[in-house]
């Protein structure tokens, strides 16, 4: 139970009869609350009080001597240093998880409190380190009554971390007019944000006939080269992100090219290809 700070501005002494000297001295007096917990017009003990003056002798205080006083709540600041904030790209803005704990000491022995924290939004979308975001912080536990948080937000450390959740959206069976060669290139999608998936750029390299390595140019004039129509080409192909929100790791795949003839259809004097 705590100690109360007493203040005898407004006190005095009832019951004295007229022309009678005798006063009350508080220097050593304490004061005790009913309980240790913050609230307002709580009872106080009081103890220490005297009586003196010519005649004080004839006099005694009726006990116990009772006020009424407040508890406010004890400041805590609380220690952010060990907190930090991380997620993998995901194209937004959006709070990472918070890793590690914010602490705050209260002084008093057998009294803890936990001091919550949530992360907001980051200030940009995109891969890095050494980034700031704002935590907001709270107290809970059976003590946080008791206590105030003198910084309610602080700054911490955080990072957003390469996708490596890329899809493959390439169109793996297709048809080629035979010594053309042109075929449609993979296509790879990233993130998804309002509905709509973020294309992800990088560099494809194709392999046809066992010759690795092959450009755009050079797998086209390699299917231009063939004639049989209704053959398969199997064209593979490599694809390495260069968008440094996504992980490089090479992602392979395989396309299906068949050779077919031209068409012409011809209706109302128009010929359609």
């Amino acid at each position: 139970v705590e100690a109360a700070n007493i203040d005898t501005s407004n006190a005095s002494l009832t019951d004295i009869f007229e022309g009678d000297e005798v006063y009350f001295d508080a220097a050593g007096a304490t004061g005790t609350f009913s309980d240790e917990n913050v609230g307002t017009g709580k009872t106080v003990t009081i103890n220490g009080i005297t009586l003196g003056g010519d005649d004080a002798a004839n006099y005694t205080l009726s006990t116990p001597v009772t006020a009424t006083g407040n508890i406010t709540k004890k400041e805590l600041t609380a220690n952010v240093s060990g907190v930090s904030v991380t997620k993998e790209y995901d194209g937004t803005t959006a709070a990472g998880t918070v890793s590690g704990d914010a602490t705050a000491e209260t002084g008093i022995i057998g009294e803890t409190v936990t001091v919550n924290v949530s992360a907001g939004e980051y200030a940009d979308k995109n891969v890095g380190n050494d980034k700031s975001v704002t935590l907001t912080l709270s107290l809970s536990g059976d003590n946080a009554g008791n206590y105030t948080l003198s910084n309610t937000t602080a700054t911490a450390t955080a990072s957003i971390t390469p996708s490596s959740s890329i899809t493959d959206a390439t169109a793996t069976a297709q048809t080629v007019v035979v010594g053309v060669g042109t075929f449609t290139e993979p296509t790879f999608t990233g993130a998804t944000v309002d509905g709509v998936a973020e294309t992800v750029e990088g560099t494809v390299t194709y392999t046809i006939d066992g010759t690795p390595n092959m450009s755009y140019e050079e797998a086209v004039s390699a299917i231009a080269e063939k004639t049989q129509v209704g053959s398969d080409v199997e064209v593979g192909y490599s694809f390495t992100s260069t968008n440094a929100n996504y992980v490089d790791t090479a992602q392979t795949g395989t396309i299906i090219v068949t050779i077919v003839n031209i068409v012409f259809d011809i209706e109302d004097g128009a010929i359609t290809v």
